[in-house]
């Protein structure tokens, strides 16, 4: 595939849409998307680097096609305005503000056109908390737009963040998505992931990432954060999801072990790759015999890391989602 490199200081787009159809789009240095004004890339892979890429917030966007896909080297790398993923599935936002940089995951339910996400450094204007929360981070938030409404999120957090005094000696499982509906703020049924989603490391105060444990609509709340819920609410269940698999024949983590899923012989549990397509699906339960081939194909999956999904009753809700890795 051809490369394109843009090297630019400040660049300002205005009347134009910009499309793109082959190679990498690479950006390096700052650039600048104005008011009122979108810039499209269908580039299949999309690096930002070194300097984030500044959009208009009275207007601007920044929007991926369906098979656009972006990477990073340094945290310095991200989109500071407002995003659009066409036709979406699975995708995570290269969100950030000021100097922060929180990315969103998400999966999204089939037929949604659009979503739209904006990450903002800076405490909301609206605190009033539902009776289900202790209390939300004053320091950002999310705002979400979709076609359809319906998805999954996963919500990050960094050193920046300041997780730890936020929970202030609560432990990390008090925390939760929470989300703005009307006029207060709910904690959504949520799980804090065993690993990031962004470079798989186990989440701790320092850094990790946290997901709803269903589809919701994400056209009730207005806005979603961070926050800690009241004693009693719990998000968690009594599945223990395996982080990785080595599929050597050495006898230790050859296939990827789900605990307790034995119980639900009705669970459908679907993994996917990064750009969002099932590698692995299991309708009927799952007998944790799976070890990293692709689909029904006796191929092997190349190494890396793989987003699942777990609805245990088949009734549409999924209870558990993260990532695995895949390593030989």
């Amino acid at each position: 595939m051809p490369h394109t490199y843009f090297f630019y200081k400040v660049l300002f787009f205005t009347h134009f849409t910009f499309f793109f159809s082959f190679g990498q789009m690479f950006v390096q240095g700052s650039l600048y998307l104005g008011s009122g004004y979108e810039l499209f890339t269908d580039f299949e892979q999309n690096i930002f680097e070194q300097q984030s890429l500044i959009v208009d917030r009275n207007g601007g966007v920044f929007s991926f096609s369906q098979k656009a896909m972006w990477d990073f080297s340094d945290i310095m790398g991200y989109i500071d305005g407002r995003i659009r993923k066409y036709n979406p599935d699975n995708f995570s936002f290269p969100t950030g503000h000021g100097d922060a940089f929180q990315p969103v995951q998400l999966s999204l339910s089939e037929g949604t056109n659009f979503i739209e996400v904006t990450f903002y450094a800076l405490g909301h204007t609206q605190n009033t908390l539902g009776l289900n929360l202790e209390k939300i981070h004053s320091g950002f938030y999310w705002t979400l737009n979709s076609s359809s409404g319906n998805g999954q999120l996963t919500f990050s957090w960094n050193l920046d963040s300041q997780i730890g005094s936020f929970l202030n000696e609560k432990g990390l499982e008090t925390l939760s998505v929470v989300g703005l509906k009307d006029t207060h703020w709910e904690a959504i049924p949520s799980a804090v992931d065993l690993n990031s989603f962004l470079d798989f490391l186990p989440s701790t105060e320092l850094s990790g990432s946290i997901s709803t444990n269903e589809k919701i609509n994400i056209n009730d709340y207005s806005a979603f954060s961070l926050g800690i819920k009241k004693e009693g609410v719990s998000n968690f269940n009594n599945i223990k999801v395996a982080e990785g698999i080595t599929p050597n024949n050495d006898g230790r983590n050859d296939t990827w072990i789900i605990e307790g899923i034995e119980v639900y012989p009705e669970a459908q549990i679907y993994v996917y790759n990064r750009l969002g397509n099932v590698v692995f699906s299991a309708l009927n339960g799952y007998d944790n015999s799976w070890g990293s081939n692709f689909n029904s194909n006796s191929q092997p999956l190349p190494t890396g890391p793989y987003f699942f999904t777990i609805d245990l009753d088949a009734d549409g809700t999924v209870e558990k989602q993260g990532w695995i890795y895949i390593n030989y």
